[in-house]
């Protein structure tokens, strides 16, 4: 029933609005979850009111429920049998189901204090007139801010564009031929308006420029595409077509630099431009033809199609249209000629098969069902034979067969539009065989190699290496799954993350010595692994894998390790014993020593002194005992004598040196590795306990006297 206290107190934001203003004015909105309109606040109030009072369609979701609120002008959107009136006052998803995944995060990124949007001519399918219907909006999400100077709604202005879009569609339609040559020869297109500066094209030309599907292209940015030598050749051509006097014609190639890959096209554009009576242009428009291969191929194919202005006879792609049953040739464009190898004398005017009897097998059933049909017909890298110089030359066309009809409608003939792709055709054969190559190295390699594919590393190939050796796990266990389910024990490991940086930034990784533990069909096993991560590239140089090698290096590494754990131990048994340790180059004297041994020797742990400045310290009387041993050991490889070491300070001390002569492989004396030991405590316990038997001696031969 209606608010009468709405209607009796003075809610004069709520006043007039029309339909909607009635409606508003009725509602029991204590039912809703935005409560009564006397406690609304003072922002909410003012955009209400502006909407209610434009004559422009306006929308508003308020609140964090987004409540929904429109006007008279945007009434007429919703339809009859659709969403009004009970989509007033209701929460935004619940009003939108069928949009929301469109629209929430354009109403998400305005609440959030972001810009407003604008979309134009932007297709959302909505429910009305009691079904779902595809329509087309102009419209424009701004943030309304409330009293405590927050984000609390979002407004909305915006026009249907339906009727304007169906009709450039029913425009589009009745330009069926021309769609059809521009599908069937691969052709971009465009159109420009002077007065707007507004650049349109279909997504063909936009992947030519780099740009996305939806972007709208400014004709001062197109330009800054173009490659510098072109640049203003190109921007005078466009000068001349829109000054009157040109007649209006625009026939030019060009380059392009692709601006992310950097890779360049050569196109040739062609079109018009339109002008008012008062001879101001208001629309340029036109084709243009990705034509890299040709130009590439021959320069003077270039030049010649450039003459071809005005007809879609004189287009740079193969053309021909064929007559009647008997397949009469009526014309046929210069690149057509070119591809089969004839001449207009020989071609034009014949019957298609009389000329070239080779193809009659491979495309007279295709020709008479187009003819019998009137269904079209689409050929793609479609192999064919064509005499050329004498021989049967296998060749591949993209090709389009249209019936031709008459004004009564009734099958004239076919037109044929036809490119040679045979270059093409052969590049992917010579891209297989590559890959068919490259997979059988991996196969063959004799060390462990996998190729990993997407996101998900999903294992692709393996050699039997890799099954056997670092797996050990059945081809069916593992081939067509992610590795990282396959062997989920890597989880816990280094490997997630290096494989995510490799096919993230194409870098590759190599480790050595890295270990790894993977579960096998006979357990966990630890490994030692050299290994590469190498990025692999698709042809259009994104990364789509990873191919990996491995080289089990766990038994060196632990081989090392028991080295390694060997000198610890001898280490400490060295250090245990007190020796020091020394090595001697034979044949340059340079040595390396431990610090004990300089200690021995008189000298800081930090010295460094050579081979003479230690014989120094030798005492001169044990000089000869020293040089005998020497001797000796050249001849038996080992060295063992005792000698004294005069410090500087007075000190004598005894050592005990013993060696071990390493040979080169001529024979002859390396070096000498030794140890060295402090024997002083030992002479002087020595020598006190000859003194006591020496004194014990005199002791006992002079007893008897005594008795």
């Amino acid at each position: 029933m209606p608010n009468e206290e709405l209607t009796r107190n003075d809610l004069s934001f709520l006043s007039g609005g029309g339909e909607m203003g009635e409606l508003m004015r009725s509602k029991d909105w204590s039912v809703t979850t935005i409560g009564d309109p006397h406690s609304w606040p003072q922002s909410l109030r003012t955009t209400l009111s502006i909407i209610l009072h434009s004559k422009f369609p306006m929308f508003l979701f308020w609140g964090p429920e987004h409540i929904c609120f429109y006007n008279d002008a945007y009434r007429p959107s919703l339809g009859e049998n659709g969403k009004h009136p009970e989509c007033l006052g209701k929460k935004g998803k619940e009003v939108w189901p069928e949009i929301w995944e469109d629209i929430f995060p354009l109403i998400t990124q305005v609440l959030s204090g972001g810009e407003a949007t604008w979309a134009e001519d932007q297709l959302l399918p909505i429910f009305r007139n009691g079904k779902l219907e595809d329509v087309y909006w102009t419209f424009s999400y701004s943030p309304v801010t409330n009293e405590a100077g927050t984000i609390a709604g979002v407004f909305v202005t915006c026009t249907e564009t339906t009727s304007k879009i169906n009709a450039f569609k029913k425009l589009q339609d009745s330009m069926d031929f021309l769609q059809f040559a521009t599908e069937s020869s691969e052709l971009g297109t465009w159109d420009y308006n002077p007065q707007t500066n507004k650049f349109t094209s279909n997504n063909r030309l936009k992947d030519w420029f780099g740009l996305p599907h939806k972007a709208e292209i400014e004709l001062d940015h197109a330009i800054s595409i173009i490659h510098p030598h072109d640049r203003e050749r190109t921007t005078n051509a466009i000068k001349r077509a829109l000054d009157y006097s040109s007649g209006g014609y625009y026939d030019i190639e060009y380059t392009i630099i692709h601006p992310l890959k950097k890779t360049e096209i050569i196109v040739h554009a062609k079109g018009r431009a339109w002008f008012t009576e008062d001879k101001i242009a208001y629309r340029f428009n036109g084709i243009m033809q990705d034509i890299t291969l040709q130009s590439l191929a021959s320069r003077a194919l270039q030049q010649s199609e450039e003459k071809f202005r005005h007809t879609i006879e004189q287009a740079p792609l193969g053309i021909t249209i064929l007559k009647g049953k008997d397949y009469i040739v009526e014309m046929a464009n210069s690149t057509y000629l070119d591809i089969i190898n004839k001449t207009s004398g020989e071609f034009v005017g014949k019957p298609l098969f009389h000329s070239l009897p080779e193809v009659k097998d491979a495309v007279e059933n295709i020709l008479q069902s187009v003819l019998e049909t009137g269904k079209p017909y689409r050929g793609v890298e479609f192999p064919v034979y064509l005499n050329q110089n004498g021989k049967n030359v296998l060749t591949y066309f993209n090709f389009v067969y249209q019936p031709l009809l008459q004004n009564n409608g009734e099958i004239a003939g076919i037109i044929v539009v036809a490119s040679d792709v045979t270059e093409s055709v052969l590049a992917k054969h010579d891209l297989s065989e590559s890959e068919r190559r490259f997979r059988s190295m991996v196969m063959q390699s004799p060390i462990p190699m996998t190729i990993l594919r997407g996101k998900d590393y999903i294992i692709e190939t393996a050699n039997n290496v890799m099954f056997e050796a670092v797996w050990r796990k059945k081809e069916n266990e593992v081939i067509g799954r992610p590795i990282l389910k396959v062997f989920p024990e890597l989880m816990e490991q280094k490997y997630p993350e290096l494989l995510k940086k490799v096919f993230t930034t194409g870098v590759m990784h190599t480790e050595k010595e890295s270990v790894a533990f993977v579960m096998g069909d006979d357990g966990m096993k630890k490994f030692y692994l050299d290994f590469e991560y190498a990025p692999l590239l698709d042809p259009e140089q994104n990364i789509s894998g990873i191919i990996i090698t491995v080289n089990d290096v766990t038994e060196k590494v632990e081989a090392r390790l028991a080295v390694e754990e060997s000198e610890q131990k001898l280490n400490l048994v060295i250090d245990a014993s007190e020796l020091g340790t020394w090595e001697l180059n034979m044949q340059t004297e340079e040595m390396n020593y431990s610090d004990r041994f300089v200690q021995m020797f008189g000298f800081d742990a930090s010295a460094k002194v050579t081979h003479q400045q230690l014989l120094k310290r030798l005492h001169p009387d044990d000089m000869t005992v020293r040089n005998t041993a020497f001797e000796k050991a050249i001849a038996t490889g080992f060295l063992h004598y005792e000698s004294r070491i005069l410090w500087p300070n007075g000190i004598q001390r005894w050592m005990e040196v013993k060696g071990k002569i390493s040979l080169d492989e001529n024979g002859k004396p390396l070096s000498l590795i030794g140890t060295t030991r402090d024997t002083t405590d030992e002479k002087y316990h020595q020598q006190e306990m000859e003194d006591r038997e020496r004194k014990f001696r005199l002791l006992a031969d002079a007893m008897p006297q005594l008795v």
